[in-house]
C-alpha cells in the first residue's frame, strides 16, 4: 500500500515539533548548573549551549 504525497502518515504526530512536552535546552543547561558542586578552585560557565568547567587559577 502507498500513500499519495498530500496524505499526512497516521504515526506522525500533529503537534509541532517546537511544542514538544518538556523543558528546553537552555532550561536543562541552567538546573544543571545550579546543581553542580565543583571543587574549590573550579567555576562552571554556560559557554555556546555546554557547561564549560575551568580552574580560576587561586589554588593555594
Amino acid at each position: 500500500m502507498t500513500a499519495l504525497a498530500h496524505e499526512r502518515p497516521e504515526t506522525m504526530s500533529k503537534a509541532p515539533a517546537d511544542s514538544l512536552n518538556g523543558p528546553d535546552l537552555d532550561e536543562v543547561l541552567w538546573q544543571a548548573w545550579k546543581a553542580m558542586e565543583l571543587p574549590e578552585g573550579y567555576r562552571a560557565e554556560i559557554i555556546e549551549g555546554a557547561i564549560e568547567v575551568s580552574p580560576t587559577g587561586r589554588f593555594t
